[in-house]
């Protein structure tokens, strides 16, 4: 993939995509290619307990920072992360641990070269997380100063969106709103996981209620980034708003071949602008997204005016070399 050195010219501030540190054996930074993006998230770093910012040594590698800006882009660190956020609690409770993380992150981000950093604590649980974290925001941005960008990924309702002050934005750049994960093992029924508009079957959430909800907390929409995920959920419920037993996850990359095999039949919801695909000889359903899906959360993204999208994750869609979603995402948004 040959990225290029001059930064896409999109009608939206914010095209951000994560790249997992993992997922670099498969997909070397230095071949990738990031020219449908202005931001990159690298995942993900995390605090300890004692407030020490963690850096696993794949991070510490310079290779995915340089290949990002040689095509333009910026690139933050992203802390958290799900099963990665047992520190933040203690850490932001505590003003001398505090001060040690937020030190830490101001000194990696000029060591390694990073453009800004992002948290993604899934999640707090309490008023004093929210308060602490707002004060480890303001704490953190008087230490960065005004030249790094501070992002925090959030929830997309107020199951857990209400420990999350909007007041972070006084000092933080914008919120990430994980439009995602609707429906999965958590859930009672299966369904949409990550509906553009709800469709009355197993979760009232969508993209659509999502942005109704921070708007609602008085966010604005140039604070505002939506999720798209280039990834799948499935049960084996046979069919949508069904009760299921197993669940699974896998990359667009691999539900199109599943798609393509004959296998497997897709439908589409006129209600949630989503697709769906089930099993021709099987019990088994994939919540998914799609061109036709992706181009439409861009297209409503424009519509109501918000700063942006935002991809987990940016190696899932890639087939052949070709970024298959991401172009039909950022096509409507180019100028």
């Amino acid at each position: 993939m040959d990225g290029s050195t001059a930064p896409a010219d999109f009608k939206v501030e914010i095209v951000h995509g994560y790249y997992p540190s993992w997922r670099a054996a498969t997909h070397p930074p230095s071949k990738f290619d990031f020219s449908g993006v202005n931001r990159v998230g690298h995942c993900f770093a995390y605090p300890s307990t004692e407030g020490e910012l963690i850096i696993p040594p794949e991070l510490l590698d310079p290779a995915l920072v340089t290949a990002v800006h040689a095509q333009g882009a910026e690139v933050s660190l992203v802390l958290g992360g799900w099963g990665q956020c047992d520190g933040f609690s203690p850490t932001c409770a505590d003003p001398a641990k505090r001060a040690r993380f937020v030190g830490e992150i101001a000194q990696a981000l000029t060591t390694l070269n990073y453009d800004g950093i992002e948290f993604d604590w899934e999640f707090p649980t309490s008023a004093a997380d929210r308060n602490n974290l707002t004060t480890c925001i303001a704490e953190l941005r008087a230490i960065l100063g005004s030249e790094r960008e501070i992002a925090l990924a959030v929830p997309a309702s107020n199951w857990s969106g209400q420990w999350f002050s909007a007041s972070l934005l006084q000092h933080a750049d914008r919120l990430h709103v994980m439009t995602y994960d609707y429906a999965g093992s958590w859930s009672s029924q299966s369904g949409h996981h990550s509906a553009l508009r709800a469709d009355a079957c197993a979760t009232p959430y969508s993209m659509e209620q999502a942005l109704a909800y921070w708007r609602g907390r008085g966010v604005q929409n140039e604070d505002i980034v939506l999720g798209v995920p280039f990834y799948g959920r499935s049960f084996d419920s046979g069919s949508l708003c069904q009760p299921f037993t197993q669940t699974g996850s896998a990359s667009y990359a691999d539900l199109l071949a599943m798609e393509q095999s004959g296998d497997w039949k897709r439908h589409w919801s006129t209600a949630a602008r989503v697709p769906w695909l089930e099993e021709r000889q099987g019990s088994g359903i994939w919540s998914y997204e799609n061109a036709r899906s992706v181009r439409e959360k861009a297209l409503f993204a424009l519509k109501e005016d918000v700063a942006g999208v935002m991809i987990w994750e940016l190696t899932h869609d890639v087939v052949r070399d070709k970024h298959l979603l991401l172009e039909a995402l950022t096509e409507p948004l180019l100028r």
